[in-house]
């Protein structure tokens, strides 16, 4: 990556990060997680919107600044951040430094799965994973949910307050994550049904042969 993008990115990502303590700050803590709700349907809302304006050529910077710098910033990049920031107003800046590490630690150990996920998962079972959807962002996302609930304890430099116990919280978690898989499978088996109604599954042999990036977008993705 260019310096410039390299740049842009930044850029992105700290207007982003801003926005999401802006947003954090003015809804203060809620019963019900009401932040997390409206961070992720700005994000898709804004990510879809520079998907859209962003599609032609010539507009990359754009692509980059918004889609990921913009857009990771107030909705990924930012998560652990806010909890860091709020254990040093409380006078905790040794369990915020042990926080961000243990969540790097997370990160790190997220990245070796999926890369397992995506390199060994799916041609052992081949399914149709173009974009490694589920490889990256559905195994990470797991392993990301069951590990808050041991980087968020306390002995980790996590916020919680330790009322309730690391099993606790990663048993509190996993039940969480099989909620989630539940739902995002009911939700795409709609969603299937519905483009299948509208547009079809799948494009013609030769536009995907072509590649979508071609056919579809009208430049190569991949240079």
């Amino acid at each position: 990556m260019s310096l410039t993008r390299a740049m842009v990115v930044a850029a992105g990502g700290a207007a982003g990060a801003a926005c999401r303590w802006f947003l954090d700050e003015s809804l203060g803590p809620t019963d019900w997680p009401w932040m997390l709700l409206l961070i992720n349907v700005v994000g898709s809302f804004l990510l879809g919107l520079v998907l859209v304006r962003g599609a032609s050529p010539g507009r990359e910077l754009l692509r980059l600044g918004a889609g990921v710098g913009f857009c990771g910033g107030l909705t990924t990049f930012s998560s652990f951040a806010v909890a860091a920031v709020r254990l040093v107003d409380d006078g905790r800046s040794e369990s915020a430094a042990a926080f961000v590490a243990a969540s790097i630690v997370l990160g790190a150990v997220a990245s070796l799965i999926c890369y397992f996920a995506v390199a060994k998962l799916k041609p052992a079972f081949g399914y149709d994973d173009a974009l490694d959807a589920f490889g990256i962002h559905g195994i990470g996302g797991m392993v990301g949910a069951i590990g808050t609930g041991i980087v968020y304890q306390p002995v980790f430099g996590g916020p919680g307050d330790g009322s309730v116990s690391m099993g606790s919280q990663v048993g509190i978690q996993i039940i969480a994550v099989l909620v989630s898989i539940v739902w995002a499978a009911v939700g795409t088996t709609i969603a299937i049904f519905i483009a299948k109604a509208l547009t079809g599954l799948r494009v013609g042999p030769e536009t995907e042969h072509d590649g979508l990036d071609i056919s579809e977008h009208g430049e190569r993705a991949y240079n």
